[in-house]
């Protein structure tokens, strides 16, 4: 995190603090505070949520992108999800746990919206090999791995991305 803090710094000339959430004070008011896979890792973030709130200008807005534990991909998972990392991942938010979090504290939820990626179909196959080798290999059995890898689809990869106001 230091490292990437100081290359930002020397090639952008921007002003980068490197402290936790919790740490950070200032005076100052700031028109958005993003929040990219950050939040689920908090011990508390109810109170960086708190915090946010008072840093923001009136009107300002915060973003948060999180994983979605109520996600298709949680769902067809489950125990095994890729995104439950227990060391890691202290907390898991659902678009009403998220929305329910910002209103506590004072926002006004403008969007909840999943995310989701274009990948190929043997990209997905490869994925369901972590959760059923057999059923990968039959349907590259089945399936050219060639044909399999020029279908596109749009997946939900499990996450989703909420803004506030």
């Amino acid at each position: 995190m230091k490292k990437n803090s100081a290359f930002i710094k020397e090639q952008y000339g921007l002003n980068v603090v490197n402290i936790s959430a919790e740490e950070f004070d200032t005076k100052e008011k700031f028109d958005a505070i993003t929040m990219i896979e950050f939040i689920e890792h908090l011990a508390d973030p109810m109170a960086v949520i708190h915090k946010a709130r008072d840093l923001l200008k009136p009107e300002g807005h915060i973003f948060i992108n999180t994983p979605n534990v109520k996600s298709w991909s949680a769902f067809l998972s489950g125990k095994r999800w890729w995104l439950y990392k227990p060391n890691e991942h202290l907390y898991h938010f659902s678009p009403r746990t998220i929305q329910r979090l910002l209103e506590t504290e004072g926002f006004k939820v403008l969007l909840i919206k999943k995310l989701s990626r274009k990948r190929n179909l043997l990209t997905v196959v490869d994925r369901l090999s972590n959760y059923s080798k057999i059923s990968s290999k039959l349907i590259k059995l089945v399936i050219s791995p060639y044909i399999l890898k020029r279908i596109l689809i749009n997946l939900s990869v499990g996450g989703h991305i909420c803004c506030g106001k």
